[in-house]
C-alpha cells in the first residue's frame, strides 16, 4: 500500500512538470528565446535528469502547434487578401460610376445654365432631365444588383440562397429563390391571356388563291385521305414507292406537286412503273429531255400521255417513241415548242392505223403549222377529240382540214392573239360536216365570229351537251335568242358565255344594238336548257338587266340540276336575285359573285357557298348554316320584291 501512494505522487508530479514545461516553451517562443535558453529554463524548473525526455516531447508538441497556427494564419491572410481585392474592385467600379454620374450631372447643369442664358428650348431641358433621371436609375440599379455566386435572402420567403444568372426578380426589387420563382411563373402564365393560334402565311395564301380561282375552302375537319395525301406531298423526297395507289389518288398527288413545282427527275420515278398505262404530269418544267425519254423506256404499255409545260420535250423524245413503236390512245402536250414541223408529221404518221383517239396540243408558238394538221387528218381519220389552243401558226385552213374527221365528237379551238384571223365561213363549213357528231364544242377568242356562226350551230349541231363561246364582241342578243329558240339539240348540261359583251370603253353601258348576251338571249337559254344545266357561266355579261335575272330566278321556275353558277361582274345581280336563285335551284352548291356590288346580306342555303362577296369587312366566302333560316330570309326578300 505505501508503494502505491508513492507511485501516484510521482505520476502527478510528472504531469505537473510536463504542463509547466509546455507553458514555459510557449512563453519563450512568444518572447523569441532560443532553444538552449528554453532548455536552461526548463532545467531550472525541474533540474532532475530523468525528466529531460518529457521536456523534449513537450517542446516538439509546442512546435507542431505553432506551425499549425502559422499555416492557418497564412491561409486566412490569403483569403482575406482575395476577398479584399474583390471588394476593392467593386468599390473602385462603384466609385468610378459615381464619379461619372456626378460629372454627367455637372455637365447637364452647365448646359442648362448656358441654354437659359441664350434662351434655350424647353424640350432640350426635358431631355436633360430625362438623361439625369436615367443615369440615377442606372446607378441605383447597379447598387442593388447582386453578382451571381453571392448569397441573398429571398424576397418572398426570406430563405437564404445563392444568386445565379437565372434568379428571378421580385415585385419589391429583390430576388426570389428557385421555389418562389416557379410559383411566380405559374401565376404569370395563368394571368396572361391566351393568344389565338396564328394562321400560317402559306395557308392564308393558299386559301386566297382558292378564293380567286372560285374554289371554296373546305369547312370543318378534312378527310383522312386528304390529310395523308398532303403529308405525302410534303415529304415526297423521302418516298420510295407509291405501291398500288388508285389512279384518283395519284392524280391528286400529282396536282399538289405540280402546283409546288416539285416534279423533278427524282420524284418522276414515283409515277413510272412498267404496268402503268397512264402517265399524267401537270407540270414538267423541271424535267429534262432524258426524263421524258425515261417515260417511254419504263412504261412499255403506255396508252395515255398527258404532260403540262413540257418545255424540254424535243425531237429526240419523238424519235425514241417511234423507235419503241408505242401506240397511244391519248396525247396531250402543253408547251412543247421545241418539236419542229417534220417531227410532228412523223409522230402523226407513226400512230396511223393505231388506237389514237385524242390529240390535244396547247401553247405551241414556234411550230405545228397547217401542213402538220393536214397530215394528222390524213393518217388519223378516226380521231374523236381534237384540241388546239394558243397555237399561233394555225389558220382558218385548219378548220377546213378538220372537216374531214367524220367521227369527231369533241372539238376545242382557241387561236392565239397574234395568230392570223380565222374566217367565220371556214368555221361554218366545219360544222356543216361534223356538226351532227359533235358532243362538246369550245370556241374561244374568235374575234371575227358573228351571228352567222350561231345560226350555223343552230342548223347543224343537234347532239351538243356542252357549249363554250367566250371572248367575243360580235355576237348579239338576237343571235343567242335565235340559237336557243326551236333548237333541235337536247338541253345543254354545261354552258359558258363569259366575256360576251359590248367592249367599247368610252360608254360601255350605251349598248343600243344589244351586243353580247343580254336579257332575251339569257331567257331563251334558260327556257331551252334550264332543266338539264349543271354548270352555268355568264361572267362579265354585264348587259343582262335586273328584270331578266328576276324573271329567270323568280323562285317558281325550277332548275333542279344546276349546281355551279358564275355571276361575277354581272352588275344586275343583287340580294333579291340571289334569294330567288336559292329557291329556283335547290341543288346549288357554289355561287360566284365577284364584282357584284349590290350583293350585301345574302345568306346561301345549308350546304352551299357564296364566293366573292365584295365587302372588305366580311369573308370572301359565306357558307350556308341553317336551311330554315336562309329560306325565311329568302322568302322575305321575295315578298319585298313583289311589293
Amino acid at each position: 500500500m505505501p508503494v502505491t501512494i508513492v507511485f501516484e505522487d510521482h505520476y502527478q508530479a510528472r504531469q505537473r512538470s510536463t504542463a509547466d514545461a509546455e507553458r514555459q516553451v510557449e512563453t519563450a517562443e512568444a518572447e523569441g528565446k532560443s532553444l538552449s535558453d528554453q532548455e536552461a529554463e526548463l532545467n531550472s524548473i525541474n533540474p532532475r535528469p530523468g525528466n529531460f525526455r518529457d521536456v523534449e516531447s513537450a517542446i516538439h508538441r509546442a512546435r507542431e502547434r505553432r506551425d499549425e497556427i502559422a499555416a492557418r494564419g497564412i491561409a486566412a491572410e490569403e483569403d482575406g487578401a482575395s476577398a479584399g481585392a474583390k471588394r476593392r474592385g467593386e468599390v473602385e467600379e462603384a466609385l468610378s460610376k459615381q464619379k461619372r454620374l456626378r460629372k454627367h450631372q455637372e455637365d447637364a447643369k452647365k448646359k442648362k445654365k448656358l441654354k437659359n442664358k441664350k434662351g434655350g428650348n424647353d424640350d432640350d431641358d426635358d431631355e436633360d432631365e430625362d438623361d439625369l433621371h436615367l443615369a440615377a436609375n442606372d446607378w441605383e440599379r447597379y447598387r442593388k444588383t447582386k453578382v451571381p455566386g453571392q448569397l441573398e435572402n429571398c424576397e418572398a420567403c426570406s430563405k437564404r440562397f445563392t444568386v445565379t444568372t437565372y434568379s428571378k426578380g421580385g415585385r419589391r426589387g429583390g430576388l426570389l429563390c428557385k421555389q418562389c420563382s416557379q410559383v411566380v411563373e405559374v401565376e404569370e402564365k395563368k394571368a396572361k391571356p391566351k393568344k389565338r393560334a396564328a394562321v400560317r402565311r402559306d395557308k392564308r395564301l393558299q386559301a386566297a388563291s382558292k378564293h380567286l380561282d372560285g374554289i371554296a375552302v373546305q369547312k370543318g375537319a378534312r378527310s383522312l385521305v386528304d390529310m395523308c395525301i398532303e403529308k405525302v406531298a410534303k415529304h415526297i423526297d423521302e418516298v420510295d414507292d407509291f405501291g398500288d395507289l388508285p389512279k384518283q389518288l395519284l392524280d391528286q398527288i400529282t396536282r399538289i406537286l405540280s402546283k409546288r413545282r416539285a416534279i423533278t427527275s427524282h420524284t418522276q420515278f414515283l409515277f413510272l412503273r412498267p404496268d402503268y398505262e397512264e402517265v399524267i404530269l401537270h407540270d414538267c418544267a423541271k424535267l429534262e429531255t432524258d426524263d421524258f425519254i425515261r417515260i417511254f423506256a419504263v412504261c412499255k404499255d403506255l396508252k395515255k400521255l398527258k404532260l403540262g409545260w413540257a418545255n424540254q420535250f424535243k425531237n429526240e423524245v419523238i424519235d425514241y417513241m417511234i423507235d419503241k413503236k408505242h401506240q397511244l390512245e391519248y396525247i396531250h402536250l402543253n408547251g412543247a415548242n421545241l418539236i419542229d414541223d417534220e417531227h410532228w408529221i412523223r409522230l402523226f404518221k407513226s400512230q396511223a392505223r393505231g388506237p389514237l383517239k385524242t390529240v390535244k396540243i396547247d401553247w405551241c408558238d414556234a411550230h405545228l403549222n397547217d401542213k402538220a394538221i393536214k397530215e394528222m387528218a390524213k393518217h388519223l381519220p378516226n380521231l374523236e377529240t381534237v384540241s388546239f389552243k394558243t397555237c399561233s401558226r394555225l389558220t382558218s385552213t385548219t378548220a377546213a382540214t378538220l372537216s374531214g374527221l367524220k367521227k369527231l365528237k369533241h372539238l376545242s379551238l382557241a387561236p392565239s392573239s397574234n395568230a392570223p384571223l380565222w374566217k367565220c365561213q371556214d368555221l361554218c363549213n366545219l360544222f356543216k360536216h361534223t356538226g351532227k357528231t359533235l358532243e362538246t364544242l369550245t370556241l374561244s377568242n374568235f374575234s371575227e365570229a358573228d351571228d352567222s356562226l350561231l345560226k350555223c350551230i343552230h342548223d347543224n349541231c343537234s347532239s351538243l351537251s356542252k357549249l363554250v363561246l367566250t371572248e367575243n364582241d360580235l355576237y348579239t342578243d338576237e343571235g343567242f335568242t335565235s340559237l336557243f329558240t326551236d333548237w333541235a339539240n337536247p338541253p345543254l348540261r354545261k354552258f359558258n358565255a363569259s366575256g360576251i359583251r359590248f367592249m367599247v370603253n368610252i360608254n360601255p353601258n350605251d349598248n343600243k344594238d344589244k351586243v353580247g348576251l343580254c336579257g332575251d338571249g339569257f331567257k331563251a337559254l334558260m327556257e331551252h336548257s334550264g332543266s338539264a344545266l349543271t354548270y352555268l357561266n355568264i361572267k362579265g355579261c354585264r348587259h343582262i338587266p335586273l328584270a331578266a335575272l328576276l324573271d329567270v330566278f323568280d323562285g317558281v321556275k325550277k332548275y333542279g340540276r344546276l349546281e355551279t353558277i358564275e355571276l361575277s361582274f354581272v352588275s344586275g345581280v343583287d340580294d333579291a336575285v340571289l334569294a330567288g336563285l336559292y329557291r329556283s335551284c335547290p341543288a346549288v352548291k357554289r355561287v360566284l359573285v365577284f364584282g357584284c356590288f349590290n350583293v350585301m346580306q345574302s345568306v346561301p342555303p345549308k350546304g352551299a357557298v357564296l364566293l366573292g362577296v365584295p365587302k372588305a369587312q366580311d369573308s370572301l366566302e359565306i357558307w350556308g348554316e341553317d336551311t330554315v333560316g336562309a329560306a325565311e330570309e329568302n322568302e322575305l326578300d321575295m315578298m319585298e320584291l313583289s311589293h
